[in-house]
């Protein structure tokens, strides 16, 4: 089926919510797989798996290089024990990749669903526009957990940030800015 012009100004109607939502989706992928690859790094020359810039070690860094978000989480829960993770760590992690999912894929197609089949400027039911806060605020908090492990990896000192709860609320505050205009009853 084609994109008509009312189509795409349907979309573009929705654009900012969604395109925000995709930064911080991103945002979140790209931090947990940078941390949990140093981790994984930083475990396999701890353990002596590899030597230090070894060709071993190179392939060992590319393939983590390669690796999905479900797959590097699943590398960090193998080795909690060593990090020191807490299960509700994992737990949040989880959730954050599966909102991730959800926004990434399942959201696109029900925006482009949308389009399709109306002439009028997208809106949805005020359960999935909660379902859809709900995603973000998971995606928000496992990412907070990310940047905070970042930080202290990379800064070697605790974060001093501003704290979940405020670092959620920003990005629920700029992502949700005009939420009354896609809700429908």
């Amino acid at each position: 089926m084609w994109l008509t012009p009312i189509n795409l100004k349907s979309l573009d109607e929705f654009g900012p919510l969604y395109g925000k939502s995709l930064i911080l989706c991103q945002k979140f992928e790209g931090t947990c797989k940078d941390i949990i690859k140093m981790l994984n790094i930083v475990y396999s020359l701890d353990k002596k798996k590899q030597e230090f810039l070894s060709s071993e070690y190179l392939s060992y860094v590319d393939k983590l290089d390669k690796m999905l978000l479900g797959n590097s989480l699943l590398s960090l829960q193998e080795k909690k024990g060593f990090f020191k993770t807490k299960e509700d760590e994992l737990v949040k992690l989880q959730r954050g990749r599966e909102s991730r999912n959800w926004i990434v894929h399942r959201s696109a197609d029900d925006l482009l669903m949308q389009a399709l089949t109306h002439k009028k400027p997208i809106q949805f039911k005020k359960n999935y526009y909660e379902k859809f806060k709900a995603h973000v605020e998971h995606i928000s908090k496992a990412d907070y957990l990310v940047s905070k492990w970042s930080y202290s990896f990379y800064e070697k000192e605790d974060s001093s940030y501003i704290g979940e709860d405020n670092y959620v609320r920003n990005f629920m505050n700029w992502i949700f800015i005009e939420e009354e205009f896609y809700i429908v009853e």
